[in-house]
This record gives structure tokens, C-alpha cells and sequence, in this order.
């Protein structure tokens, strides 16, 4: 039996992650944190490596998301996935979850910069900046979490 302070922790890691209390069990909620984290990892690997502009010269690719296996639809041009179904729709805003590529609204930074704006602007070594330092600070906080819990 979940103590009060066990119940609050898993809730408040549920809300954190656009979960509720039901049906979440803190086995679910670490594995699901562990698998955001693999993702993420895997993503600031790409772009520390210079995958994104490889890609980018090479297949023409504008975004670091779909471009990789980050994606729930890479390499499937019928895009048979939804969006919701990716972790990372997990950081997107609630008004920008309907948005074709909603990965490209999470906000990157306390200015609120998104891959949708740095893809406009037209900035790829801004935009690799700002999502590795997203990535970076993401993946501490899921980290601790995950300490948190042990």
C-alpha cells in the first residue's frame, strides 16, 4: 500500500508527463521515463555527432525530429502513427498537439524558441544549439527523477 507521500510523488510525476493517477503505476511511470530518456539521449547523440547537418546536405532534412528514428513515423511516408502515440508528444503545449509536427512546438528555452521558429528563421547551428541545451537540461531533470524515486 502507497503511502500519502508515495501517492503525491507518482501523481505529480504523472502531471509532469501529461498522465493522470489512473492506471499509473510507478513501474509504468519509471519505464516510460526510461524510454523519453533513450530517446533523448539518442537525439543529443545525433546532433553532437553532426548527424542533423549530414541529413541536412544530404537528404535535404530541415528538422533534427523527423529526420531520425526520434520519430514515431520516420522512414514511413504514410505517416501511419499519430503524433500523440510518440513520447515525445509529452512536452508539447496542450494548444499545439493538433499542429502537424507537434514535436517542433515543444519550447526549447525559457523565450519560449521552438523548432518551428528556428526552422523558419532559417538557422540550423542556432537551432542544433538550442535543442542540444533543451536536450541537455531535459534529460537531468528526467535523471533526477528517476533518483528520486529510488
Amino acid at each position: 500500500m502507497l503511502s500519502l507521500k508515495g501517492v503525491r510523488s507518482i501523481t505529480a510525476q504523472c502531471t509532469s508527463l501529461r498522465k493522470t493517477l489512473h492506471g499509473c503505476e510507478k513501474d509504468f511511470m519509471s519505464q516510460n521515463v526510461r524510454e523519453i530518456l533513450q530517446i533523448l539521449r539518442f537525439e543529443l547523440n545525433y546532433l553532437e555527432q553532426g548527424g542533423f547537418y549530414r541529413d541536412r546536405a544530404l537528404l535535404g532534412t530541415e528538422s533534427p525530429f523527423l529526420g531520425t528514428s526520434t520519430c514515431i513515423n520516420f522512414g514511413d511516408p504514410l505517416r501511419t502513427h499519430a503524433c500523440r502515440e510518440c513520447l515525445l508528444h509529452t512536452f508539447v503545449p496542450d494548444d499545439k498537439q493538433n499542429e502537424e509536427n507537434p514535436c517542433h512546438y515543444i519550447p526549447l528555452n525559457d523565450s519560449g524558441e521552438t523548432i518551428a521558429q528556428l526552422i523558419e528563421k532559417k538557422d540550423p547551428e542556432r537551432m542544433v544549439k538550442v535543442l542540444e541545451l533543451w536536450l541537455r537540461t531535459t534529460i537531468k531533470r528526467l535523471e533526477a527523477t528517476l533518483e528520486d524515486e529510488t
